[in-house]
């Protein structure tokens, strides 16, 4: 069972494992009274729904399929509610939907898909059902006071809210339990007072009330409706050329009424406004038609417009669908979008949304300028396909439904954005927003989360609270897991090097799987069963070597960031920022994967709080290897040569107090809360600055020192010590010194990279730089301290670089058994290095048992006068540093 309640099972007739069984099934509906009723007729020739619920109570009642059930809950039968039925032209297939209820209540989210072909034979079976067990079904609060309740909490004062409540079974994961809630959807937000400082601002609410006692249980982010105001004369379609937000010429079609041009394109139901920098909550969107005259045209207008063409072209033309809507919906736009609250100034808003029925864009000042966040392609795909989501699975925007939401999104902003600019699939762009380059709001990269601070991997899995200073459960987080399964899916190739899928069944792919088996609490296992069912039945004439080749690479994408099609099976772990203690209960059932063993000797690399992703060590490594020769065989990372990244340990689980949620990008951290508030604030404070003192102390000493000999240096220079860039990563490894359970997590991302190697009879070197020598010195104690002589590798060489255990509060802060500065049983050599202006590092000589040191270092790359404390911290890694590559690093490797 999922976390949402509900037990997923999903069927297709085309799966090798199952075609016996619809086999089965064809053969046994002779003995069936409901098909023996229409063998008449022709299974061909019923209406879809009849057919549908034909093979519905078939598998259900089969014991081919004894998974597949649907039991009584207090003796109350389970009933099945058609919500409709579609004609899928992507596969020449139809599908028709089901919700679960029982005595006529609905199991919110609850969803059964069957797809037939143009036969009416069954094709697939995908279901989320649910058992509302110890749940009254009897309601004790009306629907009345439910509402009530809600207007009060939207801020409607004595007005009336204008929408029905509907009475659900909802499962509540907060609680364990189901509930029997009123649903009531899509309420205004008229609440006058200043909200939480976030970047997405949702305008529109769902309300989830308990039926029984009247607490609000839920209170998920929605959007706002709208009213379109067509021109009142007779328009005439035309082309126009003019230049977009990024100064490019553009092509789009408008309407002339009365001499005035109108951004209005009538073939594609495009509509663009302006919305004169008014705020969002005045209930007035979408604003007025973009025009010219005046002349000319709005460049904001221009990208809005134009880019909406291509996203309601690729609509029509790519995924047959007509409009948001599949029924002709126009597609809306309103620039020049301001949210009062939001805005420094009342005219800047940094933000781009989908509203319930149209897109916002506001803008940033750039260049003293205005730039509207609808100027990338990638942007409007996304914000337009929040649209498709909602029209169709309408996932709920919270949690990992939520960053389902922000994936797909950003799956089709990516598609679209590359398709249009014709790019080869070896060449495509991965990053969304890159045209807001300059604007400060962050980005996302399908091909590397990690690089914008997203995990990649569901073992580091955020969980946060559904807030808006939770990003809503991190929805703007937790999508770059599902976005790199994604994008290893696109990236696929066969055994001869070519892709196995091209832009069309890539696009038709994610956009089945969405719209055809998702529904509103889906999760990350719902939309990895979800594609696998669309591509059983998307490539299901292909030959057989093609559809397997393409059926195992979706599999192994979502294996590679550890989405299986059971959340049981997940390594997820469950990072509440609310207890730590829950954070180290649940991170030690993780199961590790050892590193392969590839030969017998290995280099890891230890980096240090800087937010660092995977590859980061290949400058180090390209500048090392020169020298060593073949020890490291390759040196290929993940195979001889390893690294051990913790920094987002400690900067995820920080999160903003003010998280910069645009609707498009992830949020961006500000100030630290959660995890930070277990750590005592005064010890903190008093710890950071200790250790300003202590760099800025040495850093005098040189500057005297340097003086005295002669050298002038700039009075700039002379009282500028310390840079806020290394203060904030003072304050972030603040936290791996005053937070047990931080610090035990980061130890065992060193400790379950390098135990197996010395498990295993291997030799291994190990460089650590910055914050990371305390890192690895702390993990290789913890590794002597438990080993019970079970490793029989051992360290040839630990060398400690620009280390922080040169500095006096880390050493007193280290755990106390590690304070006597003994060298690990299993390290041979202790080598400490360090150049002069890296204050960082210093001696350890007579702190550490160290087997030798090379201190005042030429820091090569840097100024020969004053070479600055970050840039001598990173010399040692210059790959024109021969001194530190060669005559120290190889020296004693291959001693």
């Amino acid at each position: 069972m999922n976390k949402n309640g509900l037990r997923a099972f999903a069927f297709h007739a085309e799966d090798e494992t199952s075609h016996r069984v619809a086999m089965a099934l064809r053969g046994s509906r002779s003995s069936l009274p409901a098909f023996s009723t229409t063998q008449a007729v022709g299974l061909r020739n019923l209406d879809s729904e009849t057919a549908a619920r034909l093979h519905l109570n078939q598998t259900l009642a089969s014991e081919e399929l004894p998974q597949f059930t649907a039991p009584p809950v207090n003796r109350i039968p389970c009933e099945f509610k058609i919500l409709g039925t579609e004609t899928l032209p992507l596969t020449a297939t139809k599908t028709v939907k089901f919700r679960q209820t029982y005595n006529k209540i609905p199991i919110y989210g609850s969803l059964i898909t069957i797809e037939m072909d143009n036969g009416n034979e069954l094709l697939a079976v995908n279901s989320s059902l649910g058992e509302p067990v110890n749940v009254d079904s009897i309601a004790r609060i009306s629907s009345a006071e439910a509402l009530n309740k809600v207007r009060i909490l939207a801020g409607y004062g004595l007005e009336p809210l204008e929408t029905t409540p509907r009475l659900c079974y909802y499962f509540d994961p907060a609680v364990d339990r189901w509930r029997l809630i009123y649903v009531i959807e899509d309420v205004y937000q008229r609440d006058t007072q200043k909200p939480p400082r976030v970047e997405h601002m949702p305008l529109l609410m769902d309300y989830l009330i308990d039926a029984h006692n009247g607490d609000l249980v839920a209170q998920l982010p929605r959007t706002p409706s709208i009213t379109v105001s067509p021109p009142t004369a007779s328009p005439a379609s035309q082309e126009d050329e003019a230049l977009d937000g990024l100064d490019k010429p553009r092509k789009f079609w408008c309407v002339l009424v009365g001499g005035q041009k109108i951004l209005e394109n009538i073939d594609l139901n495009v509509h663009t406004y302006d919305f004169q920098f008014q705020d969002l909550n005045s209930g007035l969107l979408p604003g007025n038609y973009v025009t010219n005259p005046p002349d000319p045209w709005a460049k904001a207008g221009v990208s809005a417009h134009a880019n909406a063409e291509v996203v309601a072209t690729f609509l029509r033309d790519i995924l047959r669908r007509n409009g948001i809507d599949n029924r002709g919906e126009p597609l809306i736009s309103s620039i020049n979008c301001v949210s009062v609250n939001d805005s420094p100034d009342g005219r800047e808003w940094r933000n781009a949304a989908w509203v319930g029925t149209q897109m916002v864009y506001g803008q940033r000042r750039v260049g003293g300028e205005f730039r509207s966040y609808a100027v990338g392609l990638d942007v409007v795909a996304h914000e337009i396909f929040h649209g498709v989501t909602d029209r169709t699975a309408r996932l709920q925007y919270a949690g990992e439904s939520g960053a389902l939401n922000e994936s797909y999104s950003d799956i089709f902003g990516i598609i679209i954005s590359n398709y249009f600019d014709k790019r080869d699939l070896s060449a495509w762009n991965w990053e969304m927003g890159e045209d807001l380059e300059g604007t400060g709001i962050p980005i996302r990269d399908l091909s590397n989360p990690t690089k914008y601070g997203q995990p990649g991997h569901m073992r580091d899995y955020l969980n946060l609270p559904i807030t808006p200073d939770g990003d809503w459960g991190g929805v703007h987080y937790n999508s770059g897991i599902h976005n790199l399964a994604a994008y290893n899916i696109i990236i696929a190739k066969d055994e001869q090097g070519a892709y196995l899928f091209n832009t069309e069944s890539l696009a038709a792919l994610f956009y089945l799987a969405l719209t055809q088996y998702l529904s509103r609490t889906s999760q990350f296992s719902d939309s990895r069963r979800a594609i696998e069912l669309a591509a059983r039945t998307l490539f299901r004439n292909d030959a057989n070597p093609i559809r397997n080749a393409k059926l195992q690479a979706i599999a192994r994408a979502f294996d590679v960031v550890g989405i299986s099609t059971s959340r049981q099976d997940q390594q997820i772990v469950d990072r509440s920022i609310s207890s730590i203690d829950a954070i180290a209960k649940a991170e030690s059932w993780v199961s590790w994967v050892a590193p392969p063993i590839v030969g017998k000797r290995y280099l890891v690399y230890v980096h240090g709080i800087s937010q660092h992703q995977q590859h980061y060590s290949d400058n180090w490594w390209q500048a090392l290897q020169p020298y060593v020769g073949e020890v490291f065989k390759d040196g290929n990372l993940g195979d001889t040569r390893l690294e051990v990244l913790w920094s987002d340990l400690v900067k995820r689980l920080t999160v903003s107090n003010a998280v910069d949620t645009t609707h498009t990008e992830q949020p961006r951290v500000t100030s630290q809360i959660g995890v930070i508030d277990a750590v005592d604030t005064r010890k903190k404070e008093q710890l950071h600055q200790e250790i300003v003192n202590i760099l800025e102390d040495r850093q005098r000493q040189e500057l005297a020192a340097n003086i005295s000999g002669g050298l002038q240096i700039p009075l700039a220079m002379q009282f500028r010590w310390i840079q806020s860039d290394l203060e904030m990563a003072i304050d972030d490894f603040l936290i791996y010194m005053l937070n047990d359970q931080i610090r035990q997590r980061i130890i065992d991302r060193f400790t379950n990279i390098v135990k197996p190697l010395l498990s295993n009879h291997n030799t291994i070197d190990i460089i650590s730089h910055s914050w990371g020598t305390v890192v690895a010195y702390e993990g290789l104690r913890e590794l002597e301290a438990n080993s019970n002589s079970s490793l029989q590798g051992r360290v040839s060489n630990f060398f400690t670089v620009g280390s922080a255990l040169s500095i006096g509060p880390v050493r007193e802060f280290l755990r106390s058994e590690n304070q006597d500065g003994h060298r690990p049983s299993m390290v041979n050599k202790w080598i400490n290095l360090n150049a002069k202006g890296d204050h960082i590092g210093g001696m350890l000589q007579d702190r550490f048992e160290i087997t030798q040191e090379h201190l005042w270092l030429n820091p090569t790359g840097c100024p020969q006068n004053w070479p600055g404390l970050l840039c001598a911290h990173l010399s040692y890694f210059n790959k024109d540093n021969t001194i530190v590559n060669q005559d120290i690093f190889a020296k004693y490797i291959l001693a």
